[in-house]
């Protein structure tokens, strides 16, 4: 067989054509769908490319002609200059723009970072300022812990606390050595963390290391006196120890561990595969009253002194020097007054991060209670609601009321059939 002179296969030139004409033919028969799906939904996410620009990923779901549930990639999108909302919604709006989005994007969600910033002027409600009909949806990709730990990114302390988080995980888990050594110490203890991935969630990592705080300060010690370590490790060891001994940090891993351990049962309904509604209702609602009924200054003093029992009492943020040598009473006073401030800052961090995770999963599950609806298609109440009295009048008129473009008689009579199948 002869040898092409016309192509040899490595023209990055023809290539790069080659790869472009198909992403175009692929590109071209999802538009093709998409425009005949009578309903669409957009999913959006924020992640970083190579060069650590972030980029928006935009995913867009839909019924094709057969019934089937499709879900197609539109792109990334490059928001490294702007984040805003408004911004942000520019972006969400020009990708789904040729699809008619104004009548027929029912579904919005997104990963809960800059995105839901603004909550009553972010993208979610700007969006469905142009589609009013796009109720924004918790989405099961999204891990809830992840969510209600961006939603605290405007308070500094907490912003710095997860990112020194993952600190601990990179350090174990890029020597087998290390992993050994903790082992060695408490097999126990795991320090899981972050992917790369946005949506993996950070309360294993809260749990570990809030139990295994004790065991990885042996672990740290025995880096930095035993011989055979290199000088990298010992002074990483050195720093991450200096963290466990950190008033500030430990205050902050017993008050995210107090708050995930109260949204861990929520996070584990979302996550099922099981779809009732009422069951996620129910437990949103209790959820937001515990995490309300921990606004309390007995839970705040409870979590400090048990940082203090921990790490020993916390220096005062903000020192004044004495005035005299000899006026000892000013200068024990001042050292009252620098603690008192030191209790009151972090009396009030902890309300914020409170106050901030309640005000997030608050707007973040408004539209919950338009979803009432989906009662109808609980497979296993089929037998009763063939029944007159018992059809689901009420969920088929909210229905109707959140998506008026069905006709309602006409579904009715189709559920009737369904029903009695």
């Amino acid at each position: 067989m002869g040898s092409s002179t016309v192509f040899s296969g490595m023209s990055n030139t023809i290539q790069n054509d080659i790869i472009e004409s198909i992403a175009r033919s692929i590109q071209d028969e999802t538009d093709k769908d998409i425009h005949i799906s009578p309903f669409i939904a957009v999913q959006v996410d924020d992640t970083s490319d190579i060069s650590n620009k972030c980029q928006l990923t935009v995913i867009i779901r839909y019924v094709n002609e057969k019934g089937s549930v499709c879900e197609r990639f539109l792109g990334f999108f490059d928001v490294s200059l702007e984040r805003d909302a408004k911004a942000v919604t520019s972006v969400v709006m020009r990708a789904i723009g040729n699809y008619s989005p104004t009548n027929k994007l029912i579904c919005q969600t997104y990963d809960g970072a800059s995105c839901m910033s603004g909550q009553h002027g972010g993208v979610q409600a700007l969006v469905k300022a142009h589609c009013p009909n796009a109720l924004f949806i918790h989405c099961y990709a999204h891990k809830l812990n992840l969510v209600l730990a961006q939603g605290t990114n405007n308070i500094q302390a907490a912003k710095l606390f997860f990112a020194n988080l993952d600190a601990f995980h990179n350090f174990f888990s890029r020597s087998c050595k290390r992993s050994a050594l903790l082992c060695e110490v408490d097999g126990a203890v795991r320090v899981p963390g972050g992917s790369a991935v946005r949506w993996n969630f950070k309360s294993r990592a809260v749990h570990a290391i809030h139990e295994g705080r004790v065991s990885l300060c042996i672990a740290f010690d025995k880096i930095m006196t035993e011989p055979g370590w290199d000088k990298e490790t010992i002074a990483q060891s050195a720093s991450l120890k200096q963290k466990l001994e950190d008033f500030e940090f430990t205050f902050l891993l017993g008050v995210f561990q107090f708050i995930f351990g109260l949204t861990e049962p929520l996070f584990q309904v979302l996550q099922s595969k099981t779809v009732d509604i009422k069951k996620c209702q129910d437990r949103i609602m209790s959820t937001l009253s515990a995490l309300k009924a921990t606004r309390t200054d007995e839970a705040f003093s409870r979590i400090y002194d048990e940082t203090g029992t921990a790490v020993g009492e916390p220096v005062p943020r903000r020192k004044r020097r004495r005035r005299g040598w000899d006026d000892l009473e000013q200068g024990f006073n001042q050292h009252q007054e620098g603690d008192q401030e030191t209790l009151v800052s972090f009396r009030r961090l902890y309300f914020q991060i409170v106050d901030g995770v309640v005000l997030h999963m608050t707007h973040r599950f408004a539209d919950m209670e338009h979803l009432n609806f989906f009662r109808i298609l609980e497979h296993t109440s089929f037998a009763s609601f063939c029944k007159p009295a018992a059809f689901p009048s009420s969920e088929l008129a909210q229905l109707i009321n959140t998506y008026p473009f069905f006709d309602q008689l006409k579904l009715r009579n189709e559920l009737h059939t369904l029903y009695n199948n």
